[in-house]
């Protein structure tokens, strides 16, 4: 078996072990790395209840950016809780609406 001896000090290396080393090199360099960010966005979560704290499904939750003037809607699920992702940091306001209900309106709500 051909050994080749790059220094006094060091163990031979045989040709065998050269490719193993460099697919392993290869493997690492091609391997996705992780990639951990922080988002700039935020999330607006919540549930709806009446008077007595039941839930309030099916009540349409709306959003409005005030410094864009835009708006995002949903409903509330079974058990009247609601989400809205990916929310950018803002000034907003939060209505819910259901037939039967009075409207409700948190105002200037800021988002950081």
């Amino acid at each position: 078996m051909l050994q080749l001896c790059p220094a006094k000090s060091r163990a031979p290396v045989t040709l065998i072990n050269v490719p193993i080393c460099a697919l392993l090199l290869l493997g690492f360099i091609l391997s996705p790395a992780p990639a951990f960010g922080q988002s700039t966005y935020g999330a607006i979560i919540g549930t709806v209840k009446d008077s007595s704290g039941s839930a309030v499904p099916g009540a349409t939750v709306k959003i409005t950016n005030t410094d864009e003037n835009t708006t995002r809607e949903v409903k509330t699920n079974s058990t009247g809780d609601y989400e809205l992702l990916n929310v950018q940091p803002a000034h907003y306001t939060v209505s819910v609406t259901q037939s039967g209900f009075q409207t409700f309106a948190a105002t200037d709500l800021l988002l950081v």
